[in-house]
């Protein structure tokens, strides 16, 4: 059979065939929370568990140490880290007691241990691929830990929102029961109509109608936005945020090559690739000898009485020499690579259109800012004060007060499509630290 080349073992398998392996602390050593993970959860138990969550910091923090996504990822380290300690395990001896004669005074009993013994560095090979799994699995709590915080940061602005959108509907409402007490007036002083009267209550109408079921939506956003803290049943009162703040400085046009190389998703595909040629070593050496050494002690009870017996047998690979393994081994080689692959191009879409939304975002909420906001309050406060001197009437009043109201809402969609896309474009680069 030809040689053998090993590959390098990765950082956390043996240097030497009875060294314990490194990283891997042993089983009565390990605490509730894998020390890997421990740093990215400290200072979470101090925090007061009678505070009320108002900021996005306090509802990342009760994430992390509440949502079991996260505790699934913790214990998936712990099950690799296991495996990679019972891989490097050699196998348990048998003992053994037989009679090989039973003539009665003539018989022959014995007892023995046996032993195998493997061959081409097989353990080393597999705890060298079990502990590429447990980089895996750390990469996969670095990818859970991601997607808890995404899905906190989308939830907090999209309640944040839901805030605001309650505070407008809530001007909008005082806005319209102004324009119904000028159109009472005015009909009590004989220069309006029962028609506009009518028009204008049914518009003050709408709008309580829209305010309380904007209340019912910030309800729901908030229990949501407690079930992506991990914890359901968590009051969520009066959140504090700016949607009008700015978000994370990131050069948009850096934001594929970085997602493509730099995601845990990216990682996590790299590491299957050494893996997978670790595997193809095992299975290379999967036929070579396994011996089984075996000694003991036989008792004859006439003649000769004490007698040692000795064994030595190995396994031949005449017929199968693990061809189909090895090339089994060497497809999933070229699999790894293409999920590489794969997975990089995933980043990279996901990474494009993100950074579309978030472009298109931004590009409305300065907009909005700029002209058609200033715009529309001024032209409500124009026509309301010329409503009041009876110099239009109320169809232009209520245009201008439907025009604010959506111009109004229309800006706070902006602002929470903008931090929706800047949460995803934080998940894609892993950026901690968020806006």
């Amino acid at each position: 059979m030809p040689p053998v080349e090993y590959p390098p073992p990765v950082d956390i398998a043996p240097p030497a065939d009875n060294a314990p392996p490194q990283r891997l602390p042993a089983p009565d050593e390990r605490s509730a929370v894998p020390r890997a993970i421990q740093p990215l959860v400290q200072n979470i138990e101090n925090i007061p568990a009678t505070a009320g969550p108002a900021q996005l910091i306090d509802f990342e923090q009760t994430a992390l140490a509440n949502h079991p996504q996260l505790a699934a990822a913790w214990q998936a380290i712990e099950a690799a880290e296991g495996r990679a300690w019972q891989a490097r395990r050699y196998p348990n001896p048998q003992f053994g007691v037989a009679s090989p004669q039973l003539a009665g005074s003539e018989s022959q009993y014995n007892a023995f241990f046996s032993q195998d013994i493997l061959t081409g560095r097989k353990l080393v090979l597999d705890q060298s691929a079990a502990c590429y799994e447990v980089e895996q699995a750390r990469l996969a709590l670095v990818r859970a830990r991601f997607e808890v915080l995404t899905g906190v940061r989308k939830n907090f602005y999209q309640t944040l929102a839901a805030q605001q959108r309650v505070a407008v509907l809530a001007d909008l409402a005082r806005l319209a029961g102004r324009s119904q007490q000028i159109g009472q007036a005015l009909l009590q002083g004989g220069e309006g109509t029962r028609t506009d009267t009518l028009l204008l209550e049914i518009e003050l109408q709408r709008a309580e109608a829209a305010h309380q079921s904007a209340q019912a939506v910030l309800e729901a956003a908030r229990k949501q936005l407690a079930a992506a803290s991990g914890v359901p049943a968590m009051p969520v009162g009066e959140l504090r945020g700016d949607l009008a703040a700015p978000t994370m400085q990131v050069e948009l046009d850096r934001v594929g090559p970085e997602a493509a190389m730099l995601n845990a998703q990216t990682g996590i595909a790299s590491v299957g690739v050494d893996r997978a040629r670790v595997l193809l070593q095992r299975a290379i050496v999967e036929p070579y000898p396994t011996f089984n050494v075996m000694g003991g002690y036989q008792r004859q009870l006439i003649g000769v009485e004490d007698q040692g017996i000795a064994q030595v047998t190995m396994s031949v690979p005449l017929w199968n020499r693990n061809q189909g393994g090895i090339r089994e081994a060497e497809a999933n080689i070229g699999r790894a690579e293409a999920e590489v692959r794969r997975v990089q191009l995933e980043l990279s879409t996901q990474a494009a259109e993100a950074v579309g939304r978030y472009q298109s975002a931004i590009v409305q909420v300065a907009r909005y800012e700029r002209e058609i906001l200033p715009r529309s309050r001024e032209s409500v406060t124009l026509t309301q004060r010329l409503y009041e001197q009876g110099e239009l009437d109320f169809l232009r009043l209520l245009s201008a007060q439907k025009t604010l109201g959506e111009v109004n809402l229309g800006y706070v969609e902006a602002q929470a499509a903008r931090w929706a896309a800047a949460a995803e474009l934080a998940n894609l680069l892993q950026r901690e630290e968020f806006p």
